[in-house]
């Protein structure tokens, strides 16, 4: 586990490193189901649904890290929650692969 990575993380579980790793895996399981269900609101124009998977996202993972995947969804949120969903999905599609990328760091703590 490489804990060094997310110091702040490590500092919100209070240093309890089991803590740290047990979150992390519950993370690393969660977000590619609240991913998924963010695409399929926006594809299904469900605004409301949009918003509430793009704060649960973004929820989960500025838990570990502030930066462009959380940065990004905060837009997509403000724009599902607008009522706007095409700005939601050039906004989502920007940070795909930040979300991803974050996700598997954030899995590797839970190793």
């Amino acid at each position: 586990m490489n804990e060094r990575e997310f110091p702040e993380a490590l500092k919100r579980c209070g240093g309890d490193l089991e803590l740290l790793a047990s979150t992390a895996v519950m993370i690393g399981e969660d977000v590619p189901i609240e991913l998924k269900r963010l695409t399929k609101a926006i594809q299904n124009g469900d605004a409301h649904q949009a918003g509430a998977s793009a704060h649960a996202l973004k929820g989960m993972l500025a838990t570990f890290e502030e930066g462009a995947a959380v940065n990004g969804l905060r837009n997509v949120e403000s724009a599902a929650f607008g009522g706007d969903l095409a700005v939601a999905q050039t906004s989502l599609d920007g940070i795909r692969a930040d979300i991803l990328s974050l996700t598997e760091r954030i899995r590797a703590v839970g190793t």
